[in-house]
């Protein structure tokens, strides 16, 4: 009897053993992700895969932003179980959990070709001083902000604007004297909207850009934006703005009244550069900046040419690029 009891509490012991193995990478449950509400895991390790040492990876939540969730194991720190949020019909994630945060009561109009979502109306949120668009609405992206929105809500003081937008259009924020800020969390997303005009961007009233919660004043601009559309930084307060290499195209008016801008950086890799896109920056108002010849270049690039220039000119030999009206 006695050494079937020792049998037995062997048996325990060497079970409980392999348990406390299996678990050395991390505890399981947890509170929700950065950014939003996401689930407690119940199996973190199921389908996990193992780290460089063999051990199993393990996390105690989901961690997410707007577009994706992932976890980051407790032991090695490697991000895994990464994936694209799949919403249901009350916004909230199937795979992790997450609801985003989101202004309540804005009007949105279904593309059905495209089944995506477009904000066509302040609706109920009228009044508000503080308007977050939601990256997905009904489980699917808002891609569009629509003609004349916000047209006229002076009482908007802060507009934030998910990466999924990829349009804004005509005079959606016209008369919104009293906006100020401007939040977005993606840089090269920003770079890529198409403004219908000027007054499409808020940044026409707000000036101020932030990523997250940082004012953006020494603007870099990401070599995966690839391109800046017309007017994306039209009116903005900064100081200084460097293009990365592999940026291939400024478009009109995209830097225009941006009145503090006094530093410029544009690289080779930029093929071409729209019409007045630095037009009325501190630096284009700056006489030294311009050459003795009336024209003004920024790197290997000719911007514009004053009207005191008659009959032909020569322009340097390393010119890359000739900005669209420099010479009418």
């Amino acid at each position: 009897m006695k050494h079937k009891f020792l049998t037995i509490l062997l048996a325990l012991v060497t079970v409980l053993c392999l348990c406390f193995g299996l678990a050395t990478c991390g505890g399981l449950g947890g509170n929700g992700g950065i950014g939003g509400t996401g689930n407690n895991g119940e199996n973190e390790n199921e389908g996990s895969g193992n780290g460089e040492d063999g051990h199993v990876h393990s996390a105690n939540y989901f961690e997410v932003n707007d577009n994706e969730h992932w976890k980051s194991c407790t032991v090695c720190g490697k991000k895994f179980s990464a994936g694209n949020h799949a919403f249901n019909a009350d916004n909230v994630c199937e795979d992790c959990g997450y609801t985003p945060i989101y202004t309540q009561g804005l009007n949105y109009t279904l593309d059905e070709e495209t089944s995506t979502y477009s904000a066509t109306g302040v609706g109920e949120a009228k009044g508000k001083t503080e308007i977050i668009i939601p990256a997905y609405y009904n489980g699917k992206a808002v891609t569009s902000i629509g003609e004349r929105v916000f047209y006229g809500c002076r009482s908007l003081e802060s507009i934030t604007i998910p990466n999924n937008v990829t349009s804004i259009g005509d005079d959606a924020f016209w008369a919104c004297s009293g906006l100020e800020k401007v939040i977005i969390t993606d840089l090269s997303a920003w770079c890529k909207i198409d403004f219908t005009y000027r007054e499409a961007n808020p940044l026409y009233y707000a000036h101020h850009l932030y990523l997250g919660e940082s004012e953006i004043i020494n603007l870099i601009i990401p070599s995966d934006a690839a391109e800046i559309k017309s007017y994306a930084f039209y009116g903005g307060a900064f100081t200084s703005v460097k293009v990365s290499y592999g940026v291939t195209s400024i478009g009109r008016q995209a830097f225009m009244y941006c009145s503090s801008l006094t530093s410029i950086t544009i690289p080779d890799s930029v093929t071409s550069i729209g019409g007045s896109a630095f037009s009325e920056t501190a630096f284009y108002n700056n006489q030294s900046n311009w050459g003795s010849d009336g024209v003004l270049y920024i790197g290997n690039h000719l911007i514009e040419a004053n009207n005191t220039i008659f009959g032909s000119y020569f322009v340097r030999a390393n010119t890359k690029t000739i900005a669209d009206g420099a010479f009418v």
